[in-house]
């Protein structure tokens, strides 16, 4: 049970302390580059795109403050969560002997998903802005299956991973 399993501390890898200077540096940029647009773009921008990518609904320009919110709160959740890896599911034993690396990868884990998550949204914050302004149509095509692409792929490393040297499964 995970109220049962070991309580260690582990201090912050460089790849997290990386990973959460890029998502800021990321949303900060996304912010200043909302607040150096602003006044030059339309009442009127694009906020859905189609499996296409072309724009197909449009919404008041306030409405792009939304996104980079979510990213703060997604930032703010994933920061969270990593702080607790002994409550996550494991499809393995924790023990004494694998907890801090089983733990560590876990983190690692979520601290990808947060970079990952934030670097697409901001993408997607970046298209809004470009075709709004007229210098760029829409998104890429290629957006929606690369992102669940690397996402599972992200996932999928770090359970082999984590069940890499495992003696005894969970049953």
């Amino acid at each position: 049970m995970a109220s049962q399993r070991i309580r260690i501390s582990i201090p912050k890898t460089y790849s997290e302390i990386w990973h959460d200077t890029i998502s800021i540096a990321v949303l900060c940029v996304i912010i200043l580059y909302i607040g150096l647009l602003w006044n030059s773009l339309p009442s009127q921008v694009p906020i859905h795109f189609n499996a296409e990518g072309n724009a197909d609904r449009w919404g008041s320009r306030s409405i792009l403050l939304l996104l980079p919110g979510v990213c703060l709160l997604l930032f703010i959740g994933f920061s969270i969560v990593s702080r607790y890896p002994h409550r996550f599911n494991y499809p393995i034993m924790i023990t004494a002997e694998n907890a801090q690396e089983k733990y560590t990868l876990t983190r690692l884990l979520v601290s990808w998903l947060k970079v990952e998550t934030i670097l697409v949204i901001s993408y997607m914050e970046w298209s809004m802005l470009q075709t709004a302004v007229g210098e760029y149509r829409g998104i890429s095509i290629w957006l929606l299956p690369v992102c669940i692409a690397v996402l599972l792929g992200t996932i999928g490393w770090y359970l082999v991973q984590i069940l890499r040297n495992s003696k005894k499964p969970l049953s």
